[in-house]
C-alpha cells in the first residue's frame, strides 16, 4: 500500500509539472500579461543585442564579452573586485552539493551591488525578452561556486554541459525572377506556437518595379517539409510590390574609414570611422564593430550611436587589441543600424608583425616569436667561440 501511495504521488507531480511547463499552458496562460506586455513594447535591439539573441535562439547558447555591451566600464574588474572577499564564505546551502553560494538563498537586494545592476541592465533584460518573446520579471538573484565531484560519483543532470532540445525550422524564400534563394533558420516552432520571420534579402539592381511572388517552404531539421494530418505541406506565396526605394533595407548613411595609428601586432590598433547621414532628415545610428575576433581581442568605440542631421557627419573612433603574432591583411566591420534596417561596412588594414625575427625553413625554423633575443643571444656566443678558436691556432702557429 505504502509503494502505491509513492507511485501515484510520483506520477501525479509528473503530470502536473508536464501539464505546467508545456508551451501551451506556460507560454499562452501563465505568461498571457508579460506576452502582452511584450507585444506593446516594440524593442530595439542593437547590433550586438540582436547577434546574440539570434545565436541563442538558433544554437540555444551565444558567446559575448562584457567589453560588447559596456563598452571602457571595466564591469568584469567591478564583478571581480565585488566578490572576491565573498568567496571566502561559500558555501552549500540546498541539497546540490557541488553548488557553493556566495549569496544568501534569498539575498537582500542591494542596488549597489554591480551583480544586481547587470541583471537589471536594459541591454540584458532586452536579449531575454527577445529570447522569450516576454516581458522578463525579476525573480531572484544567486552568484554560485560549481565544484568538481568525484568520478565514480551518480552524475547530476543539472551538472552535466546541457541544453533544451529544440527542433530547427528552416524557411526557404524563393522566387526564380528575383534570383532569391534563400534559406532562414529560425529556431523551433512546435504546436499552437508561432515565429517572427526575419531575413534581409538582396534585389538585384535591375529588378522591374511589379509585383512579385515569393514562395516560403518551412522544412524541419531532416530537410522534409512539414505536413499537417491532411499532407498538405508547408508551402506559403507572399506577394511583394517592388516600388522605387520602398524595399530598402540599407540605412541613409555612408561609412568612410581612416587608419589612426600604427597597425601593428601586440598592440591597439585606432581606425576613425566618419558617419555621414545622406537622408533629407535627421536619423540616429547605433554602432558597434564585429569580424575581428580571429586577429583582435576586442573591439570598443568612443561612440555607440550618433545622432545627425540631414547631411551632417561625425567621427567615431575603433579601438581594436591587437593580438600577437598576427600579421599580414586583416579586415573587421564597422556595422551600423538605424531602426530595422543594417549597413556593414568591411574595412582592411594591414598588420605588422613585431613578434621578432622573420622565420627561416631548414636549419633555423622557428626562430622568431617572443624568444627572439635567445636566439640572438645563442648565435653571439657561437661567434664569440669561433673567433676564439681562430686565434687560439693563430697563437699556435706562432709558437711553432
Amino acid at each position: 500500500m505504502r509503494l502505491y501511495k509513492i507511485l501515484r504521488f510520483l506520477i501525479k507531480r509528473r503530470l502536473y509539472y508536464a501539464i505546467r511547463n508545456s508551451r501551451l499552458v506556460w507560454f499562452y496562460i501563465l505568461n498571457r500579461k508579460s506576452r502582452g506586455v511584450y507585444r506593446k513594447s516594440c524593442i530595439k535591439l542593437s547590433a550586438v543585442e540582436k547577434r546574440v539573441a539570434d545565436d541563442l535562439k538558433k544554437n540555444g547558447i551565444a558567446l559575448a564579452s562584457l567589453e560588447e555591451f559596456f563598452p571602457g566600464e571595466n564591469v568584469l574588474d567591478t564583478l571581480k573586485k565585488y566578490s572576491a572577499p565573498l568567496r571566502a564564505e561559500a558555501e552549500v546551502k540546498n541539497k546540490k552539493s557541488f553548488l557553493k553560494f556566495l549569496f544568501d538563498l534569498i539575498p537582500v537586494l542591494d542596488f549597489q551591488n554591480p551583480f544586481l545592476a547587470l541583471a537589471l541592465d536594459e541591454k540584458i533584460l532586452t536579449i531575454i525578452a527577445k529570447y522569450y518573446g516576454l516581458a522578463p520579471k525579476f525573480r531572484g538573484l544567486t552568484l554560485n561556486i560549481t565544484t568538481p565531484i568525484p568520478e565514480q560519483s551518480m552524475p547530476i543532470d543539472s551538472q552535466r554541459w546541457h541544453r533544451d532540445p529544440e527542433d530547427k525550422v528552416v524557411v526557404n524564400i524563393y522566387n526564380k525572377e528575383l534570383g532569391i534563394n534563400k534559406k532562414v533558420e529560425i529556431g523551433d516552432i512546435n504546436a499552437f506556437d508561432n515565429e517572427k520571420l526575419d531575413a534581409a534579402i538582396t534585389l538585384p539592381d535591375n529588378a522591374e518595379e511589379k509585383q512579385y511572388d515569393l514562395t516560403l517552404s518551412v522544412y524541419d531539421e531532416d530537410n522534409d517539409i512539414y505536413e499537417n494530418d491532411e499532407d498538405d505541406k508547408s508551402i506559403f506565396t507572399k506577394e511583394i510590390s517592388l516600388d522605387e526605394g520602398s524595399c530598402s533595407t540599407v540605412p541613409a548613411a555612408s561609412i568612410t574609414a581612416s587608419l589612426q595609428s600604427d597597425a601593428k601586432a601586440g598592440e591597439e590598433l585606432i581606425v576613425k570611422a566618419t558617419i555621414v547621414n545622406t537622408a533629407s532628415e535627421a536619423k540616429t545610428f547605433s554602432l558597434s564593430a564585429g569580424g575581428y575576433a580571429d586577429w583582435a581581442s576586442s573591439a570598443t568605440l568612443n561612440k555607440n550611436s550618433v545622432t545627425l542631421d540631414a547631411g551632417e557627419s561625425q567621427d567615431v573612433l575603433v579601438t581594436l587589441n591587437v593580438n600577437k603574432g598576427v600579421s599580414g591583411e586583416k579586415k573587421f566591420n564597422i556595422e551600423l543600424v538605424e531602426g530595422n534596417k543594417f549597413m556593414s561596412q568591411p574595412v582592411s588594414v594591414s598588420i605588422e608583425n613585431l613578434s621578432g625575427l622573420p622565420s627561416l625553413t631548414g636549419l633555423f625554423a622557428g626562430i622568431g616569436g617572443d624568444n627572439w633575443y635567445l636566439w640572438g643571444i645563442g648565435a653571439l656566443n657561437v661567434l664569440l667561440v669561433l673567433i676564439i678558436i681562430i686565434v687560439a691556432i693563430k697563437v699556435a702557429k706562432k709558437k711553432e
